[in-house]
């Protein structure tokens, strides 16, 4: 038994300091572009959504403050990333929308993260990314039914 939590110790240790690593080489790759990496998360999520958001709807959305909200598309905007726009329906609503500009930044930014991949995933087969994809599924089922059964008391 002492054989096995070792092995899921050094698992554990191994997952997150690889996430901890990643995490990091993409943030000093976002940087690179002259973004912080919370305001590449506002420029992407508002280049998927096909309606305008209020600014009220992304800081609900990005699980922050609106006052850090509005920081962040103030510089965003300066930059020329978005445009915010009083919005026809509610003049008390600013509608946030991404620019051009925006949008070939966020091009780049695909080719960043795409080189990120394949470095990553550099010498490690097709298969085995597999196979790892299907184990962490399970785990993480594993975990969400462990999770629900705590809910369920």
């Amino acid at each position: 038994m002492e054989e096995k939590e070792t092995l899921y110790q050094t698992f554990n240790r191994e997952l997150r300091h690889m996430l901890r690593t990643h995490h990091a080489v993409c943030d000093s790759r976002v940087k690179s572009l002259g973004l912080h990496p919370a305001q590449h998360m506002l420029l992407m999520h508002l280049a998927c959504r096909r309606e305008i958001s209020s600014q009220r709807e992304l800081a609900q959305h990005m699980h922050i403050s609106p006052a850090a909200l509005t920081v962040s598309l103030g510089k965003l905007e300066a930059a020329g990333y978005i445009k915010r726009e009083v919005s026809a329906a509610d003049g008390r609503v600013n509608a946030i929308s991404i620019t051009e500009k925006g949008r070939v930044l966020l091009d780049e930014s695909k080719c960043v993260f795409e080189a990120i991949d394949a470095g990553m995933f550099e010498d490690i087969s097709d298969e085995d990314v597999a196979t790892v994809t299907r184990i962490l599924r399970k785990m993480h089922d594993n975990l969400m039914n462990m999770k629900e059964g705590e809910e369920e008391r």
